[in-house]
């Protein structure tokens, strides 16, 4: 009976872990982000637990890839934005000033 009720608990949760990875390919998608997930199981009518342990992993490793892609753009964005706050606060801002006047001197269009 406990072995029973451990099991369907579990049978459950990676139900629900399934679910889950099929909702994230799902807003991947929407999002016109490319992915590799749920791609073993989506073509049985039965899945595997082992398949949907797979594309969990996937998941975290594909998520933790994009994280650190993200975070070097963070860097570099904010790189960019101290450069541009340095020439915004120079003492001698001859060199802004003139790139001004070009924007205001082009034609809009």
């Amino acid at each position: 009976m406990v072995e029973r009720r451990y099991r369907n608990n579990l049978n459950g949760k990676i139900l629900q872990l399934h679910r889950t990875l099929i909702a994230a390919e799902g807003a991947a998608k929407y999002n016109g982000i490319q992915t590799e997930l749920v791609s073993v199981s989506e073509n049985r009518s039965r899945v595997r637990k082992s398949d949907i342990l797979t594309d969990a992993m996937n998941y975290v490793h594909q998520t933790e890839v994009e994280m650190r892609h993200m975070a070097d753009e963070i860097e570099n964005l904010n790189a960019r934005v101290r450069s541009l706050e340095k020439l915004v606060n120079c003492e001698d801002c001859a060199l802004l000033k003139q790139m001004v006047q070009m924007q205001l001197q082009q034609p809009s269009g």
